[in-house]
């Protein structure tokens, strides 16, 4: 895809579809009905109940979604887990399928996992769309509820066609061990938000201002981190 045409797909995209929280409990079973059709009835992936697909980090998770404007259709959803501050070593998905000591290196308690990344291929016939850049709203979605969270990294168990997209935009994600068998192999992975905004910003700009919503998160970032720096700086002049 060139450019030119990149851009007129997010141009599109933009005016037809936004990202808004599941804030309530009416959107949120909204959106276990699309991971149902995506991933139970799309894809024969996953095993849902009375049309709803759902696990165990619902509850704690935040979650997003994909809406067309105009019909109101919900398309795409998305999470983020938070890690429990008691309890981080255990509280996130991917620790239960990966050696724990692969994920020493990081600030766990700093660390959000983005999952169920779905969008319903037979929703977007429906409204006639067949838009090829909708993906970045929902990793717009994940970078939001990270950075909203405080969160300095994102992880994620990725399907190994996905991680050569993400890759392929300039979201490099690295590899923390071999792949495992999470319904299909799949590839445990981490990524500085940091970091990824500046990498993609200097190699795609067009993706980055999709992901940062034009900056804002960035800012958002930059506010945070210079406001713990402050913090820091002032407790260490008190200990003095």
């Amino acid at each position: 895809m060139s450019t030119k045409s990149l851009a007129d797909e997010i141009a599109l995209a933009k005016a037809k579809f936004e990202i808004i929280p599941a804030d309530t409990a009416v959107l949120r079973n909204e959106v276990y009905q699309l991971r149902y059709q995506v991933y139970c009835v799309e894809n024969n992936f996953l095993t849902g109940i009375n049309g709803l697909e759902m696990d165990e980090y619902d509850a704690r998770a935040r979650h997003m979604i994909l809406r067309h404007r105009q019909s109101g259709k919900i398309v795409g959803t998305v999470r983020l887990i938070s890690p429990m501050h008691d309890r981080p070593e255990a509280s996130l998905p991917m620790l239960r399928f990966c050696d724990p000591s692969l994920l020493k290196d990081l600030p766990l308690t700093q660390c959000g996992e983005g999952s169920r990344f779905a969008i319903s291929r037979q929703r977007l016939t429906e409204i006639g769309s067949d838009n090829q850049v909708l993906r970045l709203w929902l990793i717009q979605a994940v970078v939001r509820m990270s950075v909203e969270a405080g969160h300095s990294h994102i992880l994620a168990i990725l399907d190994p066609r996905l991680f050569r997209l993400f890759h392929m935009n300039g979201i490099i994600f690295r590899k923390l061990g071999p792949p495992v068998d999470y319904h299909g192999l799949r590839q445990p992975a981490a990524i500085e938000i940091e970091t990824m905004f500046e990498e993609v910003r200097s190699t795609h700009p067009l993706i980055w201002n999709v992901m940062t919503d034009d900056g804002c998160y960035a800012s958002l970032l930059a506010d945070r981190k210079s406001f713990r720096s402050e913090r820091v700086a002032q407790q260490a002049e008190y200990a003095a």
